[in-house]
């Protein structure tokens, strides 16, 4: 009866910091919502639900597929899958947000079919994949204890590298159920005080005169003595650490080896047996939507983006934003191993990822007219000209102006590894800075779905403009197809034809009876076509001492497909 009490206490423990955490962003989906709303958007005619790998704590990661009827041919005559816009939630699980609006993108792209002939023209041709967890294991987390912000699996690690997994993990001091942040009075620390407010800490200039109040650690204390904090905590791999481009084995969250992890192996093979993924968007950390790609992802020729697709992805950042903003956004994280740079790099897709949510410029409400106005004047406190801290005081003035709670004020405790000195515990609670109060989510979805009808209008369509003969005399006749893309985007990304990895547009023609070629193939390939009208052309020379009708037939999985009929001998 003990034990069974003692068990019944420590699972109520348990479970409190879910509880002191969930109150700021009730309304999002755990992976049990998440599976029941995407079963029910799969009711849907134009849906299809599919699995494509399990995790190792057994949770599915499931795609959902939107398009239409029409079946492509390929230019062999076999029917084949449409060109495809991939689009992922939150590849870094701790960015919540980009999962509601993945999911919700899905919704509104079924709910706008009914009335919207745009969209539904563009699902005739093409298919939309909605992956809004790709690592649920690592989401889930939040759901079950969120007492601290996490983006990896519960894969044990070796993170310091000391021979023991998971050993030194942060502890809860002040007893709020969370894992913030701890700061320990010291002259030779590093930090001191914001000017501004106490509670926000900049860095010490020493060459500036400045010298620091405090050393700045995460919650916890030094479990296996090695005069470090918290450096092995409970798991493991992060999905957005563990793919193939520019992998760093020895980083955190990086895995014992590249695309280690169920979930990550589960979406690269889908992905490599699915060519006909042109482009995907992700929400995620790594921004190449405000911070667009410039050739900074090292100095060798293969960790660099393509010429001509950096023009490209420019003006896709340029128009994009105009469309969801860009005002106080943090800078573009730079994790290698990356999905968003995986997806450019080495499987060859136009890779676009932004962040779903940030904390917005917090703005004073204006003051009344008159006297009113002059009395708030002079009751404003003066303000000091430092810039460090300033997203750190923006967001604490947006979440007090939002009503939420999240802050845990700085708390002296008492610290076996510090004994005599002050040590306080406190900081932004975890997940609300990446994540908006689930209010705000519908109004985000509405920009990002206007930004992806965008991306819909810019993938490219390919045309044979025209199917020229030549008779040559006796039966023998030059036939030139002029393939064209009118669509904004090349049929293909330079870097995908760089690595080889993407699929042929290939060409073919079909011959009347009795008729043979002289030169050239049945079957042949098209290189690279860039967009905006630009033109390839392939020709054949053939033998038709009878006349009829030759076909033409281009396509590839990633572009679609077009056809025409000429007719020889007349």
């Amino acid at each position: 009866m003990r034990e069974l009490i003692r068990i019944c206490l420590l699972s109520l423990i348990c479970a409190l910091p879910a509880i002191a955490l969930a109150a700021p962003l009730e309304g999002y989906h755990d992976n049990a919502a998440l599976e029941s709303q995407l079963r029910q958007l799969a009711q849907h005619p134009s849906a299809e639900l599919m699995q494509i790998g399990t995790t190792a704590e057994g949770r599915a990661i499931h795609v959902l597929r939107i398009g239409g009827s029409q079946e492509l041919l390929s230019a062999s005559g076999d029917s084949m899958p449409r060109p495809a816009i991939a689009v992922f939630g939150n590849v870094q699980a701790s960015h919540l947000a980009g999962r509601e609006v993945c999911l919700e993108l899905a919704q509104r792209v079924l709910d706008s079919l009914d009335d919207d002939a745009e969209l539904l023209a563009f699902l005739e041709q093409h298919d939309f994949y909605f992956i809004p967890s790709p690592t649920p294991d690592a989401t889930e987390f939040f759901f079950s204890s969120g007492s601290f912000e996490r983006s990896t699996n519960s894969r044990p690690a070796d993170d310091d590298k000391d021979g023991w997994l998971d050993e030194d993990p942060g502890e809860d001091l002040n007893g709020d159920g969370l894992l913030t942040m701890m700061r320990v009075e010291d002259p030779s620390g590093d930090w001191m005080e914001h000017p501004d407010d106490p509670r926000v800490l900049i860095r010490a200039r020493r060459e500036d005169n400045e010298q620091g109040q405090w050393r700045l650690l995460s919650e916890g204390r030094d479990n296996d003595g090695d005069e470090a904090f918290n450096e092995d905590g409970p798991g493991g791999v992060d999905f957005n650490r563990n793919m193939t481009f520019n992998y760093d084995q020895f980083s955190e969250g990086s895995g014992p080896w590249q695309v280690s992890e169920p979930e990550s192996r589960a979406v690269v093979d889908w992905m490599f047996d699915n060519p006909q993924i042109c482009m995907v968007l992700s929400f995620g950390p790594e921004d190449n939507i405000r911070q667009p790609w410039n050739n900074d992802h090292g100095k060798l020729m293969h960790e660099s983006a393509e010429r001509d697709d950096i023009g490209i992805m420019e003006y896709i950042a340029k128009q994009a934003v105009e469309l969801i903003g860009k005002d106080n956004v943090p800078g573009s994280a730079s994790g290698r191993g990356s999905f968003p740079d995986w997806a450019y790099f080495h499987y060859g897709a136009w890779s676009i990822c932004t962040r779903a949510w940030w904390v917005p410029e917090y703005k004073a409400p204006e003051p009344a007219e008159g006297a009113e106005a002059e009395s708030a004047e002079e009751k404003k406190p003066e303000k000091s000209d430092e810039k460090r801290g300033s997203d750190e005081i923006n967001a604490l003035n947006w979440f007090t102006a939002e009503g939420t709670d999240a802050f845990v004020e700085w708390t002296a405790v008492q610290h076996p590894d510090f004994p005599g000195k002050r040590v306080e515990v406190g900081g932004f609670k975890p997940y609300l800075r990446d994540n908006p109060p689930a209010e705000h989510l519908p109004e985000i979805t509405s920009k990002q779905f206007e930004m992806l009808r965008l991306l819909t209008g810019m993938l490219p369509r390919i045309s044979i403009r025209e199917l020229e003969v030549d008779d040559l005399g006796e039966g023998l006749y030059r036939v030139t197809a002029h393939v064209a893309n009118d669509g904004y985007l090349p049929t293909s990304t330079r870097k995908a034809d760089a690595i080889r990895k993407d699929y042929p547009l290939n060409i073919a023609i079909t011959l009347p009876a009795g008729a043979s070629l002289l030169t050239g193939s049945l079957r042949g390939q098209l290189r690279r076509i860039g967009g905006n009208g630009a033109e390839s052309e392939f020709s054949w020379l053939v033998v038709a001492p009878q006349g009829g009708t030759a076909g033409i037939v281009v396509a590839s999985p990633s572009v679609g497909s077009a056809s025409g009929t000429v007719e020889l001998g007349q």
